[in-house]
């Protein structure tokens, strides 16, 4: 609690917390007649969550018959610690009535999270993962849930940036479903707040940086548990840090790599097997599995020569469960035969780590037979449509009749 100019005063509600805890920062004036301007510097040990939020009072005396008055303004912040250990409030310019004055330095220690402080803790928000060493895009699921021995009328959580990661979400309820468990030897009221699937882009140390959350704590202790009730008093906390140890994909022997992680199949299907010469057709390739659908893909392929082939339409059908995430991707080619006679389609193909049996995969379609008759329209040059007249069907250009005229 320092004093300077007799009139400002600057404070933090504690000088020890342990991680995952926050502190108030409150610069308060007396007899001023506005309130004081804070020239807010860096904090580096510190995230600022809130502020500032500012209040002010006046209070009113009668000393010897005459009626006198003061004043008093407060600028509240509330902040986060980076880390543990012993931290720092850098000196704070102040403002006030036309003088710039300065204060000391304050020292925060945050203390680590421990399962003793766990033990005597009324609420928490924790955060856990299925696997602390994936491979490098393979799945984790984090959770975040909620423990409580005292009534919550409400959460409002802060996502980090998830760096160096692909992130799907699975769980997101609209309305917390309070549940009672057991932990730490103590009974709580826990509720998943949310989960999500993680694929690591990078491999070595990976960071999960912690979640905030604001939650409204009532005092007045009450029988039953409730979520979102009456305005209360609010609580700023965080979780822990999780680091994650991925570990890069082994090399395949051919050297031929590929981004997709989990359990994929492949099919091929096309719209007819018999098609005359200069005709489109469609061809669809359809990637199933659980992983990153976004890194599903099928190795390089090359149509033969006498093939024109368009850009590849794809589509993403997701579905996700609690606990995982996966779907369909199918790749869809529309391609225009320019010879005839018979010809076979080389399988399409994927290669995949799966991380359950921890070996390389490679998996093929069945190759595609087409029969290819002679267009009778043509003699020694193409009549078929070319791409872009394809393109152009159903939208702005209708054929005329090329029948013979009655």
């Amino acid at each position: 609690n320092l004093m300077f100019a007799g009139y400002v005063t600057v404070d933090i509600n504690s000088n020890q917390i342990s991680e995952g805890e926050s502190i108030t920062l409150t610069v308060q004036s007396q007899d001023s007649k506005e309130a004081p301007i804070v020239n807010l510097p860096t904090f580096k040990d510190f995230t600022i969550i809130s502020g500032p939020n500012q209040s002010s009072s006046s209070n009113y005396s009668i000393i010897n018959g005459k009626m006198t008055s003061s004043s008093s303004y407060s600028l509240v912040w509330v902040l986060m610690p980076r880390k543990i250990g012993r931290l720092f409030i850098p000196s704070l310019e102040i403002k006030l009535d036309g003088q710039i004055t300065k204060s000391k330095a304050i020292t925060v220690s945050v203390l680590e999270r421990s399962k003793k402080s766990k033990k005597t803790a009324q609420y928490f928000v924790e955060a856990t993962v299925d696997n602390l060493v994936p491979y490098r895009g393979e799945q984790v699921v984090l959770t975040y849930t909620l423990y409580t021995r005292v009534d919550i009328t409400g959460i409002d959580e802060k996502m980090p940036r998830y760096k160096g990661f692909w992130v799907e979400e699975l769980f997101s309820p609209t309305k917390l479903q309070l549940r009672t468990v057991q932990k730490n030897g103590l009974q709580y009221h826990a509720a998943t707040i949310k989960k999500s699937a993680l694929f690591p882009t990078k491999s070595g140390k990976v960071s999960i940086e912690p979640m905030i959350a604001t939650i409204g704590v009532r005092d007045a202790k009450r029988n039953s548990f409730s979520v979102f009730g009456s305005p209360s008093k609010e609580h700023v906390i965080s979780t822990e840090t999780i680091i994650l140890n991925v570990k890069p994909l082994p090399k395949t022997k051919n050297g031929i790599t590929s981004a997709m992680v989990g359990k994929w199949n492949i099919k091929s299907t096309i719209d007819r097997m018999n098609v005359i010469q200069d005709e489109a057709l469609t061809i669809k390739v359809h990637l199933t599995g659980n992983g990153n659908l976004k890194s599903a893909d099928i190795l390089p392929y090359k149509f033969p020569e006498n093939f024109e082939v368009f850009e590849p339409k794809i589509t993403v059908e997701n579905s996700k469960s609690q606990s995982e995430i996966g779907g369909q991707k199918i790749i869809e080619y529309v391609v225009i035969p320019r010879s005839i006679g018979k010809i076979t389609l080389p399988p399409f193909e994927i290669k995949f780590f799966d991380n359950r049996t921890k070996e390389w995969k490679t998996k093929q379609s069945k190759a595609i037979k087409l029969s290819i008759a002679k267009n009778k329209k043509s003699s020694s040059e193409t009549v078929g449509l070319f791409k872009e007249e394809v393109q152009l069907v159903g939208k702005d250009i209708r054929f005329m009749d090329d029948s013979p005229p009655n």
